[in-house]
């Protein structure tokens, strides 16, 4: 009965504050301008979130796949 209540506690308060807070309606990441309003709350994790990638400069074009599986690659 302990081991019951006890996990629900713990289950409880990481739901409520394990969790940060986001301008819902904005790219994660992203703030908003200077004057804007901007609604702040929990951020639905189902929700797709868009990512950027970059790949680092000495990597020539089409070239990310080879050196990312760590094959021997020249920098041009």
């Amino acid at each position: 009965m302990m081991l019951a209540v006890g996990t629900f506690l713990v289950v409880r308060r990481v739901r409520r504050h394990g969790r940060d807070l986001a301008y819902l309606g904005l790219t994660p990441g992203l703030h908003p301008v200077p004057g804007q309003q901007a609604a702040v709350g929990y951020r639905n994790t189902r929700e797709p979130v868009s990512v950027q990638f970059t790949p680092p400069r000495t990597c020539a074009r089409g070239r990310w796949a080879r050196s990312s599986t760590r094959w021997p690659t020249r920098a041009t």
